[in-house]
């Protein structure tokens, strides 16, 4: 089970003022999100206590391990991201502050879920993003994690306003302060890889990648490195829920790469479009059929391989505006 909290990602429509480690407000155009409002020491406590609590429950209903999620700019991220996180008490400045939550979470985690219980966490090689949580505070924190009894790290990055997470290099929403992948990182096939070989330098326990695996020799290449131990496949599972087993049988070599050919239309309407505009609805109308495939195979169907993007995307923002009115009236 992956344990999250949104942070000051939290939509406005159901928080107009989530809380974060501090008070500085993601700005993303066409999206609403509040203020947030700085965690007080005892919202800190209360959140960890409610991060054991998940864990707890998780453990007792049969659930085999958990997750903390600590990527993609969700409040556990926050609280690693200098750029996000300007306290200056114990739970900001350096390094060691800014993780303190984390290695708490855990400490109290363990203490509830013993030790035969795995944890993870899901961590940013980095925020891409000027003044973030970098390369090398990710190798920092990775050692921290071992000591603090972890049993796998996985490498993921970026956030809502510097989406590599989706393994589109060209797409950010704030320019300005975008810190670009290095050429020879972005033609890999996975995304995060370079960045798990600096951090398995540095620490003995497995690691996950997950993001733009889709070739046998790719995958079987990063196990035989001993980079990581454990593959992440994402979206390709989406669409076809099958194509990992065939993999391992033997019937397949590469993995679909569904997102290739999904578009708004060609020319200027393509995710190649020189407006930013066209390629963030591309970007993220191609998570929103993604997440219609798997809210089909929910209600016991197959992935609907003809559905266009804009219908997805249409669709999934129906769904939202659905679920939001029936969360506000009850």
């Amino acid at each position: 089970m992956q344990i999250s909290h949104a942070g000051r990602q939290t939509p406005g429509e159901i928080n107009s003022s989530p809380m974060a480690p501090s008070n500085i407000r993601l700005k993303i155009p066409g999206k609403n999100y509040g203020t947030p409002v700085p965690m007080t020491e005892e919202d800190i406590l209360d959140v960890i206590e409610k991060f054991v609590f998940t864990a707890k429950i998780a453990r007792e209903t049969g659930f085999t391990g958990v997750q903390f999620h600590s990527a993609h700019g969700y409040l556990l991220s926050e609280f690693l991201s200098p750029d996000i996180n300007n306290r200056n008490d114990a739970w900001g400045g350096d390094i060691e502050n800014r993780a303190r939550i984390h290695l708490e979470i855990i400490k109290r985690c363990r203490e509830e879920v013993g030790e035969d219980f795995p944890i993870s966490v899901k961590m940013n090689s980095a925020d891409f993003q000027k003044g973030g949580f970098a390369a090398d505070d990710s190798i920092i924190v990775a050692k921290m994690l071992e000591s603090a009894g972890v049993d796998i790290i996985e490498i993921s990055g970026g956030t809502y306003e510097q989406p590599k997470l989706i393994g589109v290099d060209d797409l950010t929403i704030n320019p300005e302060r975008s810190e670009q992948r290095k050429e020879s990182t972005i033609a890999r096939e996975a995304y995060f890889l370079e960045y798990a070989k600096d951090i398995r330098k540095a620490v003995s326990l497995p690691l996950m990648v997950t993001g733009g695996f889709r070739t046998k020799e790719g995958i079987e290449d990063a196990l035989k490195s001993n980079i990581c131990q454990i593959i992440g496949i994402g979206r390709p599972l989406c669409a076809d829920p099958y194509c990992v087993k065939k993999m391992i049988a033997g019937d397949l070599e590469i993995l679909p790469s569904f997102e290739k050919t999904l578009s708004l239309g060609p020319s200027i309407l393509s995710p190649s479009s020189p407006f930013t505009i066209i390629k963030a609805i591309n970007a993220f109308g191609a998570m929103a059929w993604f997440y219609q495939q798997i809210k089909n195979m929910a209600k016991g169907l197959m992935p609907n391989h003809k559905q266009k993007l804009f219908n997805a995307f249409r669709a999934d923002m129906k769904a939202d505006k659905i679920a939001l009115k029936d969360y506000l009236d009850h």
